[in-house]
């Protein structure tokens, strides 16, 4: 199902760990829409202004896939209102931050990084509260 012109419902949905575990991840109607607000209003103007695909590596999760991986308790990702962005360099990762950062819609926008890796946390909600972090550690 096309969310928008660049962006699917099955990407926000896919988890390799929801496969390994046999966890279902289906979503209700109510998380579509979430996941359809944050695509119009977010993914999709940034992805035109970016002029290179996103990746989405974690979209929507179900409970029980929240704490198989070890996700927060209130992770917006179980409301279909958050989505984590695969990085490809350091110079996209700077501009793509930029561009989200300047989009009104933005609740929460952290550049975070693990040990291993670094990846881009973007949510939304109705309410924005334009928290922005550059140097996040999960």
């Amino acid at each position: 199902m096309k969310l928008s012109e660049h962006f699917t419902l099955e990407e926000f949905l896919k988890s390799p760990t929801a496969t390994a575990k046999k966890i279902d991840n289906t979503p209700t109607n109510a998380i579509v829409y979430a996941l359809f607000f944050g695509v119009s209003k977010i993914l999709e103007p940034a992805r035109i202004k970016l002029g290179e695909k996103i990746v989405i590596t974690s979209g929507y999760r179900s409970k029980a896939l929240n704490t198989a991986i070890g996700g927060v308790y209130n992770s917006q990702h179980m409301k279909g209102e958050a989505a984590d962005i695969h990085l490809p360099s350091k110079e996209y990762a700077d501009r793509l931050f930029n561009i989200l950062k300047g989009n009104k819609n933005v609740d929460q926008l952290l550049y975070e990084h693990s040990k291993r890796t670094t990846w881009i946390h973007v949510s939304w909600s109705t309410k924005p509260r334009q928290m922005f972090r550059y140097n996040y550690q999960a």
